[in-house]
Formats: structure tokens, C-alpha cells, sequence
């Protein structure tokens, strides 16, 4: 009887607003315990508060409705409240005033401080975990500081999905992207289990990407960790041009202790250049203190072609300074040079040898140089004194000619004479020459039979004359 009395006084002060608000404070249970700093006060244990229920249309045709006004909207199943005026209504989801632990949150976030997971326990907190297509925005128009994992503590932060074909797209102003570690700290790009590829500036339009750019002393490690590691950069298709720059401490390629600096590719396409500026430039291979060996194209089982310089380059090899009228000087006061060692019959093997080509003969133990043509070699003997054969004096008895021999005169006024050749097959190049030096009809005979306009032929002079007779390995062949 009494509680009744109680609800129609209640709706009395509701509909008249005649009788101060202190006659009555509470509905529920424990009417006399009053809260006397609430105007209107509701108290059960087994009941809860039911405001209007009502859809989003409905909700949209309140008239005017007022700043704080709340409802229980059946379209969004949420509690809502009209933040804005009742010109111009803005109704909000209750819930998102609500700190979660552990909970999944939906709705709009609006200048408040929303702390997510703040109890001690293992939380998961997932932003945008529907199947449906949506946005999620942290951040607004104002300059801002978004925080995500900043206490102390081990922490994992995943941004996209793994599986099916999420992509996650990660946008900065003109401040830029940065991903700050802590002074102890490391920024991991990749995954352990390798899987997936990093790529870095794959716009199809002109990007700039710079790794430690920046004005301090920066470390800039790629693929350091152990294992076959295989770094690319820049691309080989199209008009891809790929520049590495230094600045005065110059650009050094470093192998581990086993290790090779590989430039060019094992399929061997591309044209590989060092120093191509149009500028004067210093290229050094091999220049350091210690001992170096400089290995350039030994790998190949084939025929290598190896260019130094050009037309008008000078290349020197050895201690001492270029010396500016050979294109090529090999400079040292403790070393010679060892020229191509071989026998006879490897040099005779030589495929059209260059004229002035010189190798060392392991069969006659001479240095010796092409003074023919590539189609006709004249391997001439180069002695180690320079000498320069003179001519005989005039002989009057036989003689037989050394390779020593130059010019050989003969005085045959006294009776006739034999000069003797060596075997055309030692002395391959040389030339001999033989004159009669006086005018009797004796003979001065020439042995063995020479080779004359293509056929052997003796010949016997029986007046003054000189014939000049040259070896091509197997005959004497004269040649004026």
C-alpha cells in the first residue's frame, strides 16, 4: 500500500512539478535510504533501468531533442546519447565510454582517453575484427600523439592478417613514416620463418628510398645473418640503372673470410664497368698494404679477352710512374718479365701468330719473335747481348756458315769453292748472305740445293754476285 503511494506521488511530481523534488528521490528497493546528492535515484538488486526502446528512424524524429537526452536504439543495439544541441542532434554509443579488459569495442571514439587491456591479466584487444568492409581511423585533423604498446613490457603488434589477401597499406605526410627503435631497440621487417617477400619502393612511378640517409653515423646492414643469404638490388629488366654513392670513406665490399665480392651474374649477360665516368677518375684493384693477389677472368675453361686501356692510354705495370711513350711499361728493379715458355712444336701449333709476337723456345733456349706475317711465321731468334753480325772477310777455301754468320764474302780467283748452309730447320727465320766477291769464272757452289721460284735448285755462281737466301724451317729460300 505504501509503495503504491509512493509511484502516484511520484507521477504527480513528474506531470504537475508543483512539489519540490526532495518529497520524493528514489523508486526501488530501500525507499528510506536516501543518496541525497541525486535528484532522482533508482535501487534494485534484481531489476534494471529501462529507457525508451526505439529504431534509428524513430529516433531521428524526436522533435528537438535535448543535449543529454538517452535512448536504447533497437537498430544498432546500442545505448545512445544526443551529444549535440536539439538543433542539430549527435547521438552517440554509450559503450564507447566504457573501458574494456579484454573486450571487443565497437563504435566511433570521440576526444575522450580510452584505455584499452589496463588490468594485469593476458588481454587481447582486436580493432576491426568483422568479416564486413569498414574503416578504423586513430587520429584525427589536430596534431596528435597515438601511442600503441608504449609501456614497458614485451609486446607483439600485428597490423593486417596473414592469410587470405589482406593488404595493409601504411600512409604518411610530408613529416614521413619513422619507425623509432629504443636506444637497445631494433626495427624487424620480415618474419622468422622467411616466408613472404620485403620490398621496398615497388611504386610503378619514380621513388626515392633511402636507407640511412640521414646526417649521423649509420650502420646499414643487409642480409648479415648467417646462412646463404642472396641480396638484389636494383632490377634487371627494362631501363632499371641502379647508382651506389660514398662519400670520402669510399665504398668497400667486404667478403667474411671464405667469402668472394661476385660482380656480374652466372649467366654472363651484361656489360660490367669500372670507371666509365667521362671524367678523370683513379680506378685501384689491389692497392692495399697487405699482400693481394688480383685474379681477372681465371675462371673461364675457354679463351678470355682482356682489354687494358685504349688507343691512347698509357697502362704500366709495376712500382715506377707511367712513362708517357709506351702504351704499355712494366716497371721494377727487382723482377723481370717472364714472356710465354714453350716448346718448338707448341709454338708451331700457335693459330696465325701476330707479327712481333715473342715467345721463349724450351727447345733451343732462345727468345724468339714472329718477323713474318700470321699466314707466313718467321720465328727470328732474339739474343740476350745485342749484337750486330758484321761481314766476313773475303775467303778463299770452303766454308761451312754458322748462325752467327751475316754476309759471307768468298775470293774463288784461286780455284773453286763450297759454302755450306745449316739446316734450314734450326735456324727457321734467318737469313743469310752469300756473295761472290770477284769476277773469275770459277765457281763458288751453294750446298744444299736452295728453293728458287718454288723448286729446290743448286746453285753455282761463276761471276760476282750476291744471293740472299732466308729459312722457312725446311729449306733455303732465296729471296734476291
Amino acid at each position: 500500500m505504501y509503495y503504491k503511494i509512493i509511484k502516484i506521488v511520484f507521477c504527480c511530481l513528474i506531470f504537475t512539478g508543483s512539489i519540490e523534488a526532495q518529497v520524493i528521490q528514489k523508486a526501488g528497493d530501500s525507499p528510506f535510504a536516501v543518496n541525497r546528492s541525486a535528484v532522482f535515484e533508482l535501487e534494485s538488486k534484481t531489476k534494471g533501468f529501462l529507457p525508451p526502446r526505439m529504431t534509428s528512424i524513430q529516433r531521428d524524429a524526436i522533435v528537438s531533442p535535448a543535449s543529454g537526452l538517452t535512448i536504447f536504439n533497437v537498430t544498432s543495439n546500442a545505448l545512445e546519447v544526443n551529444e549535440g544541441s536539439e538543433l542539430s542532434p549527435i547521438w552517440s554509443s554509450v559503450r564507447m565510454y566504457l573501458p574494456l579488459a579484454g573486450g571487443v569495442m565497437t563504435g566511433d571514439i570521440k576526444g575522450v582517453t580510452l584505455t584499452l587491456n589496463n588490468d594485469a591479466g593476458s588481454n587481447s584487444t582486436i580493432l576491426g575484427s568483422g568479416s564486413t568492409t569498414g574503416a578504423i581511423i586513430l587520429g584525427g585533423t589536430g596534431s596528435q600523439s597515438i601511442s600503441i604498446g608504449a609501456d614497458a613490457g614485451l609486446k607483439t603488434l600485428i597490423l593486417g592478417s596473414l592469410t587470405g589477401t589482406s593488404s595493409t597499406d601504411i600512409q604518411s605526410g610530408s613529416g614521413g613514416l619513422k619507425l623509432n627503435p629504443a636506444a637497445n631497440g631494433v626495427v624487424l621487417i620480415g618474419n622468422s620463418s622467411g616466408t613472404g617477400s620485403i620490398t621496398l619502393g615497388s611504386s610503378t612511378n619514380s621513388q626515392i628510398v633511402n636507407i640511412g640517409a640521414g646526417t649521423g653515423s649509420s650502420t646499414v646492414n643487409l642480409a648479415t645473418a648467417s646462412g646463404t643469404n642472396l641480396v638484389n638490388i636494383g632490377g634487371s629488366l627494362g631501363a632499371s640503372a641502379t647508382s651506389i654513392h660514398s662519400g670520402s670513406g669510399g665504398l668497400v665490399l667486404d667478403p667474411g673470410s671464405l667469402g668472394g665480392v661476385v660482380i656480374g651474374n652466372v649467366s654472363g649477360e651484361g656489360t660490367i664497368s669500372l670507371g666509365s665516368s667521362t671524367g678523370s677518375q683513379i680506378i685501384n684493384l689491389g692497392t692495399g698494404t697487405g699482400a693481394s693477389t688480383v685474379n681477372i677472368a681465371t675462371g673461364s675453361t675457354v679463351a678470355n679477352s682482356i682489354t687494358l686501356g685504349g688507343t691512347k692510354s698509357l697502362v704500366s705495370v709495376g712500382e715506377a710512374p707511367l712513362e708517357s711513350s709506351a702504351a704499355f711499361s712494366v716497371n721494377s728493379t727487382k723482377k723481370g718479365v717472364l714472356p710465354p715458355r714453350m716448346t718448338t712444336t707448341e709454338r708451331d701449333a700457335i693459330v696465325s701468330p701476330a707479327e712481333g709476337l715473342i715467345v721463349y723456345n724450351k727447345s733451343t733456349k732462345l727468345l724468339e719473335v714472329n718477323t713474318g706475317t700470321p699466314a707466313v711465321p718467321i720465328w727470328s731468334a732474339a739474343n740476350s747481348s745485342i749484337s750486330y753480325p758484321g761481314i766476313s772477310n773475303r775467303l778463299t777455301a770452303d766454308y761451312t756458315v754458322t748462325k752467327d754468320d751475316s754476309t759471307i764474302l768468298f775470293n774463288a780467283s784461286a780455284g773453286d769453292l763450297t759454302v755450306t748452309l745449316p739446316a734450314a730447320s734450326t735456324l727457321k727465320g734467318k737469313i743469310f748472305c752469300v756473295r761472290k766477291d770477284e769476277g773469275s769464272s770459277n765457281l763458288l757452289t751453294i750446298s744444299p740445293a736452295l728453293m728458287l721460284s718454288g723448286s729446290l735448285t743448286t746453285v753455282a755462281l761463276n761471276y760476282a754476285r750476291t744471293i740472299k737466301v732466308q729459312s722457312n724451317g725446311s729449306y733455303w729460300v732465296v729471296i734476291n
